[in-house]
């Protein structure tokens, strides 16, 4: 199983709030760990005005390297450990990863 590191953004089986069902999306990992890592939520929905977290543009140089599809919100309010089991592929890299974590932290 591969290994994952702070910053790597994956595609990852990320749980719902609500439920026990999971949304297939991308994450940022914050901290790894042998099994699992703490992982951020990135998502499309502009959720900048409710939570604290980054709002990147695909075709900025940070969404380039991070490999995004689309204009996507970095959600620093939605944190979770997900298990490597659950992770389908790595993405790319989180160049704003030491900010994150402080935002996180805050």
């Amino acid at each position: 199983m591969p290994q994952y590191s702070p910053g790597d953004v994956v595609l990852a089986a990320f749980p719902f709030e609500d439920t026990s069902d999971t949304k297939p999306r991308p994450v940022v990992i914050i901290e790894a760990y042998p099994d699992a890592s703490y992982s951020c939520m990135i998502t499309g929905t502009n959720r900048s005005h409710l939570d604290k977290g980054f709002w990147i543009l695909k075709d900025s140089d940070d969404g380039k390297a991070m490999k995004l599809k689309k204009d996507s919100f970095v959600n620093a309010n939605r944190c979770t450990e997900i298990k490597n089991c659950m992770i389908f592929k790595k993405m790319g890299e989180c160049p704003f990863i030491e900010k994150l974590e402080r935002l996180i932290n805050e």
